[in-house]
């Protein structure tokens, strides 16, 4: 579709996970963005699986971080009305999102994952079986939510625990050492590799990716 000036632009940010400042912090920056560039735009700060979206929205532009977003619910609801919307579309979403299943879909195709393991706790909490170090992972949230290396068996009920307050069947793998790198891919154009590489800790946890959360200084 085209965009034109005419046409009502509704950015929606927040919505119900735990990824919701950081997502109003992303959507009013593109509601900045647009209208400094002339669109007809109009913020919607969503707070669950309903949301109300503008009288003649023409395009919704996707930045709701993770659950609801990111997951596959909102596509779909979005595709029900018929309302076209930024990003990947139902399906693309929902095994990106899961860990879980990206993982299935990786292993099916060949591509090299660490050893992994999923741990059920809907019946209480249970530790892994592999040896440390290990990440203990929610499969279905974003920004390193809940996530945790586990270096001594001793952190592991820990681990286990604060994951498991996310989701109840989690995703444990081995811990891989290495450099972190990240290539970005729009329109089929590739971007230039960003290594990342966090000015403090080992990994890039949620602290790191957005100090001003915790009101941490940045610089």
């Amino acid at each position: 579709m085209k965009l034109t000036e005419e046409m009502l632009i509704a950015v929606l940010m927040g919505g119900p996970g735990a990824e919701r400042e950081v997502s109003i912090a992303s959507g009013r920056s593109v509601v900045q963005a647009l209208g400094a560039r002339g669109y007809r735009v109009k913020g919607v700060e969503v707070v669950d699986t309903n949301p109300e979206l503008p009288e003649g929205t023409g395009l919704v532009f996707n930045v709701i971080h993770g659950t609801f977003g990111e997951d596959g619910k909102l596509q779909s609801y979005l595709e029900a009305l018929g309302i076209p919307y930024t990003g990947a579309g139902v399906k693309s979403s929902e095994v990106a999102f899961d860990k879980n299943l990206s993982k299935k879909c990786f292993l099916e195709h060949g591509v090299p994952t660490p050893a992994s393991e999923i741990v059920n706790c809907a019946d209480g909490v249970k530790l892994p079986e592999m040896s440390v170090p290990f990440v203990v992972k929610p499969p279905r949230e974003g920004s390193s939510v809940g996530i945790r290396v586990v270096k001594n068996v001793s952190e592991s009920m820990a681990a286990i625990e604060k994951a498991s307050r996310f989701s109840s069947d989690l995703l444990v793998e081995e811990f891989v050492e290495g450099r972190e790198l990240t290539v970005g891919v729009l329109n089929g154009e590739v971007f230039p590799v960003v290594e990342i590489a966090p000015p403090e800790g080992e990994w890039y946890d949620m602290e790191t990716k957005y100090p001003w959360l915790s009101g941490k200084e940045v610089g």
